[in-house]
Formats: structure tokens, C-alpha cells, sequence
């Protein structure tokens, strides 16, 4: 298994609840990729540079995982299908 970070923004204006609910199901979809979470971190709303789906505001998490290399694709595929969020990015991490 491979160590990535994962950096997701939430439309501004979504209930506290409705964030978890949103993070739950990022959760859910690593895992069902036989992946294993390490670490949630969430950065206040803030703005962004530009204009993202008619958004200049959103809500980051930062989610720190370990998965298989050939997961990583299909991971992708589902973040970018997924309507709640503006924006998602995985990268490699370097520390591990």
C-alpha cells in the first residue's frame, strides 16, 4: 500500500451534519477500495483564487490514507462523480 493525501473542498453553506454525511462517504468509498483511512483534518471555510462551480468560498478537508496503487484511478473517478464536492485532489505523500 501506497501513502496519499487527499484534499477535498465542500460547498460553502452545507450543515455541519451534511459535511459529516459528505466525509462519511469519502470514508466509505476508500475503504470499499480496500483502502485504510489515517488522519481527518478540516480547514475552515476560506476563499479560493478563483471561481470554482460558481464557488469562491469552500470547506477543506484534508484526509491522509493508505491504499493500493491500481485504486487510486477508480478513487479519483468516484471524487470527481461525487455533486457535494467543488473540488478534489489526491497526491502521493512523501513522509511516509
Amino acid at each position: 500500500m501506497k501513502a496519499y493525501e487527499g484534499v477535498f473542498i465542500i460547498r460553502p453553506g452545507s450543515s455541519e451534519s451534511h459535511e459529516k454525511e459528505i466525509i462519511t462517504g469519502i470514508e466509505s468509498i476508500i475503504s470499499k477500495h480496500e483502502g485504510k483511512i489515517e488522519s481527518v483534518t478540516k480547514i475552515p471555510a476560506k476563499n479560493i483564487a478563483y471561481e470554482i462551480k460558481k464557488s469562491r468560498q469552500g470547506i477543506f478537508y484534508q484526509l491522509n490514507f493508505s491504499v493500493d496503487q491500481d485504486k487510486i484511478a477508480p478513487l479519483n473517478r468516484a471524487f470527481r462523480l461525487n455533486q457535494d464536492l467543488v473540488r478534489s485532489m489526491v497526491t502521493v505523500r512523501e513522509d511516509f
